[in-house]
C-alpha cells in the first residue's frame, strides 16, 4: 500500500496546487476554464506518474524486495493498488473540484459509499483472497 502510494502523493500535491484555482474559476463562472484545467492537470499528472506505474507493473518484487523477500508474495496485490491509483488520476481531480465548487454534501456521500464499499468488498475477498483480496478492496 505504501508504495502504491507514492503515486498517490503526486495526486495531493497537485490538489494541493489546483484548490485554490477552481474555487476562483468557480467563482468567475469560467467552465470552459476549470475544463482545461481538470484535462491539463490529468495529462500532466498522468506523464509523472505513469513511469512509476510501468515500473510496478513490470518489476513488483524489486520494489518490494526493498522491505523483506517476504514480501514478493505481494507483488499481485502491489500491482493491483498501482492499477487503483492510475484510475484515481484518469478520474481527475473530482473530489476538489466538488468541495471548490459548493458540493460538499455530494463529496461527503461519496466518501461515505467509497468507505461501505471498501469495508464490504474486504469482508467479502479478504477472507478467501487474503493479500489480493485487500488490495481488491482497497482499490
Amino acid at each position: 500500500m505504501r508504495l502504491a502510494l507514492l503515486i498517490n502523493f503526486l495526486i495531493i500535491a497537485f490538489n494541493s496546487i489546483l484548490a485554490p484555482k477552481f474555487a476562483a474559476l468557480h467563482q468567475q463562472g469560467a467552465w470552459a476554464e476549470m475544463e482545461s484545467l481538470a484535462n491539463s492537470s490529468v495529462r500532466i499528472m498522468l506523464l509523472l506518474t505513469l513511469p512509476v506505474f510501468a515500473l510496478y507493473f513490470m518489476f513488483p518484487d524489486y520494489f518490494l524486495l526493498v522491505f523483506s523477500p517476504y514480501f514478493t508474495d505481494a507483488s499481485t496485490a502491489l500491482v493491483i493498488l498501482a492499477f487503483g491509483q492510475l484510475f484515481n488520476i484518469l478520474s481527475g481531480p473530482v473530489g476538489i473540484i466538488l468541495l471548490m465548487t459548493g458540493h460538499e454534501m455530494v463529496m461527503r456521500k461519496n466518501v461515505f459509499f467509497a468507505a461501505m464499499t471498501s469495508f464490504s468488498a474486504g469482508v467479502l475477498f479478504i477472507p478467501s483472497f487474503g493479500v489480493v483480496g485487500a488490495a481488491w478492496a482497497a482499490t
